[in-house]
């Protein structure tokens, strides 16, 4: 059916048009208009960083960013609300053309309607009556959808107006049509006499319709031309937004830059100056502000005054360094003078030295001779001692054995006159056994004669044993005698040997003395020798020094400092 695209475009333009009418698009570019007070806000922001010189370069560079952003964020918000209100009028223009099609379509079923009317009085049979019935009222329905569809969406208030005030009429005017529809079918004389009002209606409806386009037409003119007057203002508050943030940038810009680069010209040449021209470290910056400048020419101040110190006293180090190398250099000169004199005298010393360790060398070696000899004598008297004391050993082991002698020559007399005295008593015995015995007595005779001879012979063996042990005893005592001789001898010569040993460990010692003496003073003589080699170099490092000094004096010279 006809009505359903209507319906279906009407609702289906609803959804994004609904918030959109002229009445919204004119409060909301009102509404816009903060976009000057932004701007404006923007400018104030900017004037006061501008006021705000002093203040750090960290501040300064901030408040420069910030001017950027804010004019940014105020030329994106005046373009977003261009945008907004393109994209506003647009949707209005939509909405209008939604109405407007609308509208169209029900003047179309409102004349489909006067021809359903027409048409009702020449249907014949009841399948075209019916028919006209059907399309009546179907005309009716889309009729009064244009119009419901044309209420929800966000036209104009005064088209919206217009639009309820003709909803009356048109509600009669379809009630009539309806009703003469009905009658033409059934009575047309009836039908004939609601015509009158039916055509009264009709024309009137018409004029209303008449009424509501020329009013959607001129909501549209005046959506436009607000449209074009918001574009315009707009593109002239971006303009001057843009300027205005170029021209603050710039002027900030400018103000940094001088700023910055102002003091960083004065540290420049003050440095130059003092790198290049005269060294003058009397110079200082003017701090005029406490920013990072001012504190980096309060440092440079800092530094300048440190250097200023510090070359002073190193001017002061150096003049005195000067002066010192040149004392050192005449006390050095001295020094070596002296040296020489004593390497000459410790020359003759250690001469002399030398002559004295030779004889000491040569006594000692006398002394170790004397030694020697006396220990050879020693070593005989001593081995004659030795020999003394075996004689008078073996004299007393021989007057030991005569002695043992003599007790066996008396034990065998003893014998002897033992066995004369039983070859006696056997004599007698045989005597006495008369016949018997005759034979006992002859052995007993022999044995008696035996006993005496024994006897005899021991007596004399005693005696000769006597002399001899007498003898022995004399010679034992000539011998102890010759000994205690030789060992009054030992005892001298050792003490003749201890002597003679100590004269020669003195004379080694006092060689070895005379050799360290020597080795002292050769170690004398080279270090002195060094010395005066050290003392030399020591002259020329100290005039070495001195001129070291006269150049460090030269070199901080150049630089200008006060005078203390």
């Amino acid at each position: 059916m006809p009505s359903a695209p209507s319906a279906r475009g009407g609702e289906a333009a609803q959804p994004r048009s609904r918030a959109l009418d002229p009445a919204h698009a004119v409060s909301d570019a009102h509404r816009s208009r903060p976009g000057w007070r932004l701007a404006t806000r923007g400018l104030h922001v900017g004037v006061r960083h501008v006021t705000l010189m002093k203040c750090s370069i960290r501040n300064r560079l901030f408040a420069l960013a910030l001017v950027g952003v804010l004019a940014t964020l105020v030329v994106s918000a005046v373009s977003l609300g261009a945008l907004h209100g393109q994209e506003r009028a647009l949707d209005y223009v939509l909405v209008s053309s939604v109405a407007v099609r609308n509208h169209t379509l029900g003047d179309r079923y409102l004349n489909a309607m006067h021809a359903d009317v027409a048409l009702a009085y020449i249907a014949e049979s009841p399948e075209e009556q019916l028919a006209v019935v059907e399309k009546t009222v179907a005309d009716a329905d889309s009729f009064r959808a244009c119009v419901d569809a044309n209420l929800r969406l966000a036209i104009d208030p005064a088209v919206r107006r217009e639009i309820v005030a003709l909803k009356p009429a048109i509600d009669a005017y379809v009630e009539r049509s309806s009703l003469i529809v009905a009658l033409a079918i059934q009575d047309h004389a009836t039908a004939r006499a609601e015509m009158a009002p039916f055509l009264e209606q009709f024309r009137e409806l018409e004029k209303g319709q008449a009424a509501v386009a020329r009013l959607i037409r001129t909501a549209d003119l005046r959506t436009v031309e607000k449209a074009q007057q918001d574009a315009h203002l707009q593109l002239a508050l971006l303009v001057i937004v843009a300027v205005a943030g170029s021209a603050l940038t710039w002027m900030l810009s400018v103000l940094l830059m001088r700023s910055v680069v102002g003091p960083l010209d004065q540290a420049t040449s003050i440095m130059k100056e003092i790198a290049q021209g005269e060294g003058d470290l009397t110079q200082r910056m003017h701090i005029a502000s406490q920013d990072e400048l001012g504190e980096l020419a309060a440092a440079f101040n800092r530094f300048t005054t440190a250097m200023h110190d510090v070359i002073r006293q190193v001017r002061t180090a150096a003049d005195e360094v000067a002066q010192a190398s040149v004392e050192l250099s005449d006390a050095s000169d001295t020094i070596s003078a002296s040296a020489q004199q004593q390497a000459s005298g410790l020359e003759q010393t250690v001469s002399s030295l030398r002559e004295i360790t030779n004889s000491a060398q040569q006594n000692a070696e006398n002394a170790g001779l004397a030694s020697a000899l006396a220990a050879d004598a020693r070593r005989v008297a001593e081995k004659g001692g030795s020999v003394v004391s075996e004689a008078v050993e073996a004299m007393g082991v021989i007057n030991a054995s005569s002695t043992r002698i003599a007790d066996i020559i008396t034990t065998i007399d003893e014998i002897a006159f033992q066995t004369n005295l039983l070859a006696l008593n056997a004599a007698v015995e045989a005597a006495r056994a008369g016949e018997q015995g005759r034979g006992f007595a002859v052995v007993a005779s022999e044995v008696r004669n035996l006993a005496q001879r024994s006897a005899s012979a021991a007596r004399e063996i005693k005696t000769l044993i006597g002399t001899s042990v007498q003898q022995v005893e004399d010679g034992t005592e000539l011998v102890n005698r010759s000994g205690a001789t030789l060992r009054d001898i030992i005892g001298a010569v050792k003490r003749v040997t201890d002597v003679v040993s100590e004269i020669a460990a003195s004379s080694r010692e006092q060689a070895t003395r005379v050799e360290e003496v020597d080795r002292a003073m050769s170690g004398m003589d080279a270090a002195t020798q060094s010395n005066a080699a050290q003392t030399e170099e020591l002259s020329a490092t100290a005039g070495h020094l001195s001129a070291q000094a006269r150049e460090v004096q030269s070199l901080v010279g150049r630089f200008k400092v006060e005078r203390t």
